[in-house]
C-alpha cells in the first residue's frame, strides 16, 4: 500500500490540526487563571441576573402592598364618611321629629287656652302682641307689669279662699296658723 505523496500530506495536515486542537485544550487546562476569570465571569452574570430579579420582585411586592394600603384606605375612608352621613342625617332626622312633634303640641295647647279663656281677652292679647312687634321695649316694660299684677292677684285669691298653696290654713276654723 503505498500512499502517494498528496496523500501522505493530507495525512500530516489532519495529524496537525489534531495535534494543535490538542495542544490547546491542554493549554486551556493549564490556564488556571484563565479559567478562574472564565468562572468568575459566569458566576458574576448569574449573580447579576440573580440580583436583578430580586430587584424586580422587592418592587413588585412595594407596588402591591402600596395598592393594598390605599384600597383599605379608601375603604376605611369612605366608611367613615358613611357612618358620619348616616350620624348626620340621623340627628337631622330626630331633630325634625322633635320640631314636628313641638308644633303638633303647640297648636294643641293654644286650643285649649283659647277655648277657656274669653274672646275680648284674645282680641286684646292679639292687638298688645301687634303694638309689641311695633315697638317691642315698652311692651315688654307693660308685659312684665301685668304679670306681676296677675301672680299678685293669684297669690292673694289662693290665701283669701284657702286654696292651694296658702300659707294660712284653718284660719278662721279654730285651728293654729301655719306659716
Amino acid at each position: 500500500m503505498s500512499e502517494s505523496p498528496e496523500e501522505l500530506r493530507g495525512q500530516v495536515n489532519e495529524a496537525r490540526e489534531r495535534l494543535g486542537a490538542t495542544v490547546e485544550e491542554l493549554a486551556a487546562k493549564a490556564d488556571v487563571k484563565g479559567r478562574a476569570q472564565h468562572k468568575a465571569a459566569e458566576v458574576r452574570e448569574r449573580i447579576q441576573a440573580k440580583a436583578a430579579e430580586a430587584g424586580q420582585n422587592a418592587r413588585d411586592t412595594a407596588s402591591h402592598a402600596r395598592h393594598s394600603m390605599q384600597d383599605r384606605t379608601s375603604h376605611a375612608r369612605h366608611s367613615v364618611q358613611d357612618r358620619a352621613s348616616h350620624a348626620r342625617h340621623a340627628a337631622q332626622d330626630r331633630r325634625a321629629g322633635a320640631a314636628h312633634a313641638a308644633q303638633d303640641r303647640t297648636p294643641r295647647a293654644g286650643h285649649a287656652d283659647h277655648d277657656r279663656t274669653p274672646d275680648h281677652i284674645w282680641s286684646a292679647a292679639t292687638r298688645a302682641a301687634r303694638s309689641g312687634q311695633q315697638r317691642p321695649v315698652p311692651t315688654a316694660v307693660v308685659g312684665g307689669l301685668v304679670v306681676l299684677a296677675a301672680v299678685a292677684a293669684t297669690r292673694g285669691m289662693r290665701g283669701r279662699h284657702g286654696g292651694r298653696g296658702s300659707r294660712h290654713h284653718g284660719w278662721g276654723t279654730g285651728m293654729s296658723g301655719r306659716w
